[in-house]
């Protein structure tokens, strides 16, 4: 009896290559899943939501005159079809999507970094690090001005994103997000046509026609993001300058927009600056973390951004605020390795011990960002606790968050019988804290705002009446100076 019989998706009419992907992702869950508890329960459901999407789906290929007895896709085209897919995966975990990556697959397995254990689905085994060309690739984007490694500092540009059209993930085009790109158009042939019902695509091609669109884009923002070439500097310009009105941030508020936590070892053990990706990002929040050293309150800016990033960099930008070094921040348990891993409040260059902090989060607000404001929220509690804390050192304000707190990992999908897929891979959540967290639920802020009020405004707000009223944790405003 094949594994697909053991599922109950042989009685469907799905063709087999579909009922073996099925079987395939299960099989994978079975093994890596980082919930097994909800997988158990709700497996017969995913199982049966994935073979109504087949079938949806099958019925408009058919229309169009394919036969969809093999795979009728090549290149781009089974992206495509992935992303009609994706969202049936999304339902079950925010983090899990497929991807059509057929040259990775193949590299690594003529490089034998695919792991096969007895009874489970295969893995990779990619090492600690990613290849030179990869690091190479991502260090030149980071180090573009407008991502500063994931921390920017200016209010006024912080809400455009530098991104790498290649690797964009899912979360991209789930909110609206404001991103440069080599091509805006270059997104709508590669990531569904899907993209354009919620973003607002620019091109070169075409830049007269959205200059012209400028003065309508205030009204815009909130149903739109907005994809923007990246050579484009004079429409970068105008754009910016007109659907981000300028923010007063006072001169004595320390303010950092967290975009993304890249991880701190990448690139860690090359000599050459242009490689050292990890390292790179460490320096730049050192050396944002000293020019808060002057600051009377810290905002920290966790919205309107697609992805999340690192567990460690988390940890190490939250332990500028903790005086209490060695304190427990989280455990997080590992099921492709079958072992957890502690995080703790470690030793930085900056020491920001007394320092408010702000922690601004919207919908968007997801993963490692996510786990940022669920941590500081949590341990301003236990801060109050365990340490004599007085007041409120980090508050959380905005909207509730997305909920995903299950790292991800990418594997490669197979059958019980061994055969792997060529084409496709798995971005699956393997690791979960050994703690409650936030997964499917999201965090709600210690100050909540309604939909229409800038989360900004409401902390400058809150830090000035804090002043006002000789709160312990004061910030002085006597000559509320803006930058």
């Amino acid at each position: 009896m094949s594994f697909s019989s053991n599922l109950n998706i042989n009685g469907s009419n799905l063709p087999s290559w579909q009922k073996d992907l099925i079987a395939q992702i299960i099989f994978a869950l079975n093994s890596y899943y980082a919930n097994p508890a909800h997988l158990n329960e709700t497996k017969k459901a995913l199982i049966s939501s994935l073979v109504e999407g087949f079938e949806k789906i099958n019925l408009e290929l058919k229309s169009t005159g394919k036969s969809i007895d093999l795979v009728p896709f090549t290149g781009e085209e089974y992206q495509l079809f992935l992303n009609e897919i994706n969202p049936l995966l999304e339902n079950f975990d925010s983090h899990m999507h497929l991807q059509y990556h057929p040259q990775f697959i193949a590299e690594v397995k003529q490089n034998n970094q695919v792991v096969m254990q007895d009874n489970l689905s295969p893995r990779f085994d990619l090492g600690n690090q990613m290849p030179d060309e990869r690091l190479l690739e991502l260090n030149q984007i980071q180090a573009d001005p407008r991502n500063n490694y994931g921390f920017v500092t200016d209010p006024d540009i912080c809400s455009l994103h530098v991104i790498d059209d290649v690797a964009i993930g899912k979360e991209f085009y789930q909110t609206p997000t404001y991103v440069l790109a080599k091509d805006g158009l270059y997104f709508i042939e590669r990531h569904n046509q899907k993209i354009s019902e919620n973003h607002l695509i620019v091109s070169n091609k075409d830049s007269e026609k959205y200059m012209k669109l400028c003065d309508q884009l205030p009204q815009m923002r909130n149903q739109y993001g907005i994809i923007l070439p990246l050579d484009g500097q004079e429409i970068i310009t105008k754009i910016s300058g007109h659907i981000f009105p300028k923010k007063n941030v006072p001169e004595n508020v320390g303010y950092l927009k967290v975009n993304y936590l890249l991880e701190p070892k990448d690139g860690e053990h090359k000599s050459n600056v242009g490689y050292q990706l990890g390292p790179n990002a460490i320096k730049v929040l050192d050396g944002i973390m000293k020019s808060f050293e002057n600051k009377d309150a810290i905002i920290l800016d966790l919205r309107n951004a697609p992805q999340g990033g690192s567990p460690a960099m988390t940890h190490y930008l939250i332990s500028f605020f903790i005086a209490q070094k060695g304190l427990l921040i989280d455990e997080i348990y590992d099921r492709r390795r079958s072992q957890a891993e502690n995080f703790y409040v470690r030793k930085t260059p900056v020491e920001l011990f007394t320092k408010p902090v702000t922690i601004l989060v919207d919908e968007s607000t997801f993963s490692a960002r996510e786990a940022l404001a669920f941590h500081m929220q949590k341990l301003n509690k236990q801060l109050q606790e365990e340490f004599k804390q007085e007041g409120d050192r980090f508050q959380v304000i905005g909207t509730q968050t997305k909920g995903g707190a299950h790292p991800t990992y990418s594997f490669p999908l197979a059958s019980p019988s061994g055969a792997m897929n060529k084409d496709v891979i798995l971005w699956l959540p393997c690791s979960a804290s050994t703690k409650k967290d936030w997964e499917g639920i999201g965090i709600t802020p210690d100050i909540k705002i309604k939909p229409d009020q800038d989360a900004l405004k409401v902390a400058i707000t809150q830090l000035f009446d804090h002043s006002k009223s000789g709160n312990k944790h004061e910030v002085n405003f006597s000559a509320n100076k803006t930058l």
